[in-house]
């Protein structure tokens, strides 16, 4: 769930939701819906927040696969899939979860490609 994951990344970097809401250009509010589960899913914004001013891995915010902090700079193919979540994310249409579920598919496949 987001709201795990989102209060165990807040802990785990020692910041009050306060000091996370600052850092990713929201609203403490905004933290504390998402963390109470009164907001199921972060914003474009939100993400958008997260993959530039944090080093927490959005795929693993969304969904918990992968690492949580993310090493190094994206790649220009990382770069894509992400931009790809914000903008649905952005988006409020009934099949948003079927879109982001293709997404973070074709994103694993890529990721375990370049593993092996």
């Amino acid at each position: 769930m987001v709201s795990k994951r989102l209060i165990e990344y807040r802990e785990y970097k020692g910041w009050s939701q306060e000091e996370l809401a600052n850092k990713i250009c929201v609203s403490k509010g905004t933290i504390a819906q998402l963390e109470l589960k009164l907001s199921k899913y972060p914003s474009g914004k939100t993400l958008k927040g997260f993959r530039e001013n944090t080093d927490c891995d959005i795929l693993w915010l969304l969904t918990g696969e992968g690492a949580m902090i993310r090493s190094g700079e994206l790649t220009a193919e990382e770069e894509e899939y992400t931009s790809k979540l914000i903008f649905i994310f952005r988006e409020k249409g009934l099949e948003i979860k079927e879109r982001i579920k293709g997404i973070i598919d074709d994103y694993l496949k890529m990721v375990k490609v370049k593993l092996n």
